[in-house]
């Protein structure tokens, strides 16, 4: 009977596996926050542009409420950058936090593969061990039938 490859860390595997994972939807929903602020800062420009085409022909009342809008689109926009420089340095964090828990996983990964290939030059040994016996015995047997 053959005896069956097993790798005594494969739960260890398994564990690193997942945590790089986590580590990916970590990271995925920071970038997913990030892409969402710089939206909402870039709509807010948008905003900013469209306010200004607006008041070509207004009276001074318009004016001032256009100018207060701006001021006040112009705040929001400094808050967001100020954000989406926090988010960088949390994005930052992530992927280190990702690179380290891939380089963990990729660790087990190939000490599962030299494993792996440990057991086949052992099993082709071992087979090649059980033909040459028995091409020993044949060779006997078919030396004494003839004696």
């Amino acid at each position: 009977m053959a005896k069956r490859f097993s790798f005594r860390l494969e739960s260890v595997l398994k564990i690193r596996t997942h945590k790089a994972e986590l580590a990916k939807e970590e990271l995925n929903k920071v970038i997913a926050y990030k892409l969402e602020k710089e939206r909402k800062k870039d709509n807010f420009i948008v905003e900013i542009k469209t306010t200004i085409q607006k008041s070509k022909r207004t009276s001074i009342a318009d004016f001032q409420a256009n100018y207060q809008y701006k001021s006040f689109l112009e705040e929001e926009i400094k808050k967001l950058e100020g954000e989406i420089l926090r988010i960088l340095e949390i994005e930052v964090i992530r992927r280190t936090a990702l690179a380290e828990a891939l380089k963990d996983q990729k660790v087990i990964e190939k000490l599962k593969e030299k494993k792996q290939e440990d057991y086949r030059l052992e099993m082709n040994q071992l087979d090649a061990i059980f033909f040459d016996e028995l091409a020993i015995n044949r060779f006997d047997k078919v030396e004494t039938y003839f004696r």
